[in-house]
């Protein structure tokens, strides 16, 4: 190979844009660009699940038992979203979270600063805790393929 087709090669290779949908080798947000992190733990098969959500909304699924994904969520998502958490800095300091069941899940969700930490066990689980997480849960589905786009 000439040395003017190996730059044409590389500068052709490297010029290839990134698709927006879900990826095999995803990009992971350093834990600085970080906006929401949820975590879910526990349960009868010991799962271990981590949704990360950066401010520019790209999301990263990670599941225990299978390939991570990102994909990028729509401008409408990523501000609904951020809007199911306007009352989080008062939740992380006003709740506290019950002792965990056996093979219960755990569920901690960080928005910026802000920890709450949930026990599905918990009978008193606060209806804004459980709106976030089940956010999540939707549009990490969503990422994975198994749901579409809400617009």
């Amino acid at each position: 190979m000439t040395q003017l087709s190996l730059i044409v090669f590389l500068a052709t290779a490297t010029a290839t844009p990134v698709p927006k949908t879900a990826t095999a080798a995803p990009p992971t947000p350093t834990s600085a660009a970080v906006l929401i992190e949820y975590h879910r733990t526990g349960g009868l098969v010991d799962v271990d699940d981590v949704v990360l959500v950066a401010p520019s909304g790209l999301i990263t699924v990670r599941e225990r038992r299978r390939a991570p994904v990102s994909g990028q969520l729509t401008p409408e998502e990523l501000t609904e979203l951020k809007r199911l958490f306007s009352d989080w800095a008062l939740l992380s300091m006003s709740y506290k979270s019950r002792p965990v069941a056996p093979d219960a899940f755990v569920y901690v969700i960080r928005f910026q600063a802000f920890t709450v930490q949930v026990a599905e066990s918990d009978p008193e689980i606060p209806e804004s805790f459980r709106q976030a997480r089940r956010r999540i849960e939707q549009l990490s589905q969503r990422i994975r393929g198994a749901i579409p786009a809400r617009h």
